[in-house]
């Protein structure tokens, strides 16, 4: 029998103290060999005690100055020798047999990069995680790898050939590891989903910090995807002001026992708001560009 490839697991860290010891738990019960993958976080510039509660682990520290997830993802990637390189994030918990079934998958369908299943774990009931695990319901995380190729960080394995062929991460602010993903598409490498390879991601992001988040997603997608630019492309797309607050509200629709009922008018403005996150960070982009 083959020797199984080599892994490293790169994980970007700011300020994490509340959630690395968990994640770094979680990645010693790996069920694959021990002595074919390495851990490896990249801190991005804490002021916490994260630095400190990696080095009680047995995990290797890198550290980038540079303000990035993606600088942080990169610096490990030209630092590390593995075979596969699989990512998450300090918020998240993986499953005993995450890298396994990762690599599985890989080698069974031939795909330098693939995407698990995110599992979304209410921490704090806030507008901004129940928005948050509304839309990433297993479902979607599924329909956006095979359908769209787009596969989140949070649970992505990549073969660094593909890293060789393609380039390393574009530093944006968001959706970079999106974009990679469907830049191997393209380049006619084969995107596979897992649906086996579970890692579950901490929802503790206040209402605030969703809205946050919101803006520099879509500032991030239309960057990347969206070929409009400009102060022209920006007053036309003023048209678009999201005035009208629609009638929906998510009351009655998230399935899940972690989420209480929120009073009807309150959800109903703060998707209202944001949507017009949204809105501001398209202009931005537009403007950007």
């Amino acid at each position: 029998m083959s020797e199984a490839p080599f892994v490293t697991i790169l994980i970007p860290a700011l300020n994490e103290e509340a959630h690395i010891e968990s994640c770094l738990r979680s990645l010693k019960r790996q069920t694959y060999p021990a002595e074919r993958f390495e851990i490896v976080v990249v801190d991005n510039g804490s002021t916490d005690t994260t630095r400190e509660l990696v080095k009680r682990s047995n995990a290797r520290l890198l550290q980038e100055s540079r303000k990035s997830a993606y600088w942080a993802r990169n610096l490990g990637i030209e630092n590390t020798r593995g075979d596969f390189l699989a990512f998450t994030d300090a918020d998240c918990r993986a499953d005993p047999a995450w890298i396994s079934n990762l690599v599985q998958c890989a080698q069974r369908q031939n795909a330098a990069v693939v995407g698990g299943l995110i599992e979304y774990v209410m921490i704090s009931d806030t507008l901004g995680n129940r928005l948050l695990i509304e839309t990433h319901r297993p479902e979607h995380v599924r329909r956006n790898i095979e359908r769209f190729h787009s596969v989140a960080g949070g649970n992505m394995l990549v073969r660094r050939s593909a890293f060789e062929q393609l380039g390393l991460f574009n530093v944006i602010a968001w959706g970079s590891d999106i974009d990679f993903s469907q830049r191997a598409a393209m380049a006619g490498l084969n995107v596979a989903f897992c649906h086996d390879a579970i890692v579950q991601h901490q929802c503790d992001l206040s209402s605030v910090a969703y809205w946050r988040r919101s803006f520099e997603t879509r500032f991030g997608q239309v960057l990347l995807f969206d070929e409009r630019r400009g102060i022209v492309e920006a007053v036309k797309n003023l048209k678009r002001l999201p005035w009208k607050p629609g009638l929906r509200s998510g009351r009655g629709r998230y399935q899940s026992e972690q989420i209480s009922a929120a009073p009807w008018i309150t959800d109903w403005l703060y998707r209202w708001g944001n949507r017009w996150m949204e809105f501001f960070g398209e202009q931005t982009a537009l403007l950007k560009k």
